[in-house]
């Protein structure tokens, strides 16, 4: 039985997690439908991602690599990435990797043949580019949208994040008078209920969740 556009589209909206921009969110989907119509099955198998997943995803392939005193150095795994934490668009919610699925929508089939670059036109179509265009590392699941992402040095932040960024932004909120606690770049509960008042002090979407508005808010200060 032919997979269910409904299924690909739900298995993707899951994979892209919260944090995904909403304008990539949409072309995603957009590309799952457009891609189905041509009966090539496509599904988003990682949209957001965080500082730590990313040091993880680095350290593949590589004998060592540190991020906020952690070891994440796995050489027994193939090299899958050149960005550390920071330097991929996932970490701003704008990228996606995706992959083709079999007509039954069990089986991923990674060959980079002529159904996979077709989804890749279509991407291109939608605003993405391409990291099989790539010259230097050729990433054939990734589309991005560099673009949405001016601010390039300051990711979008959730609970459980860790790292200098974190640690950016508490003292960001500190000196906005928001927070006084330990600017050990943990974003746990103190610093995720310090930036929710501030938000709401600001206007904006008390979420939580350290985005662009709340980055140029903080710039205010």
């Amino acid at each position: 039985m032919t997979v269910k556009l409904e299924s690909l589209i739900d298995r993707s909206i899951t994979n892209m997690r919260d944090g995904i921009n909403p304008t990539v969110k949409e072309s995603a989907l957009e590309l799952i439908k457009r891609a189905y119509d041509e009966n090539i099955y496509v599904q988003i198998t990682s949209g957001y991602r965080g500082m730590e997943e990313q040091a993880a995803l680095y350290g593949q392939g590589r004998e060592t690599y540190v991020y906020n005193g952690k070891d994440y150095g796995d050489p027994t795994m193939p090299i899958v990435t050149n960005a550390k934490p920071g330097q991929s668009n996932h970490n701003f919610g704008t990228a996606i990797d995706f992959v083709l699925m079999n007509d039954d929508g069990d089986r991923v089939i990674w060959d980079v043949n002529e159904k996979w670059k077709r989804v890749a036109e279509i991407g291109k179509e939608l605003c993405f580019k391409w990291g099989g265009d790539w010259t230097s590392f050729k990433d054939y699941p990734h589309l991005e949208m560099k673009d949405l992402n001016p601010n390039s040095s300051r990711p979008m932040l959730h609970v459980g994040d860790t790292g200098e960024f974190v640690k950016q932004l508490q003292e960001a909120l500190t000196r906005a008078g928001f927070f006084t606690g330990l600017c050990d770049g943990v974003l746990g509960e103190m610093t995720k209920q310090a930036l929710i008042n501030f938000q709401e002090a600001n206007n904006l979407s008390a979420d939580g969740v350290a985005g662009l508005m709340t980055w140029e808010a903080l710039d205010m200060y």
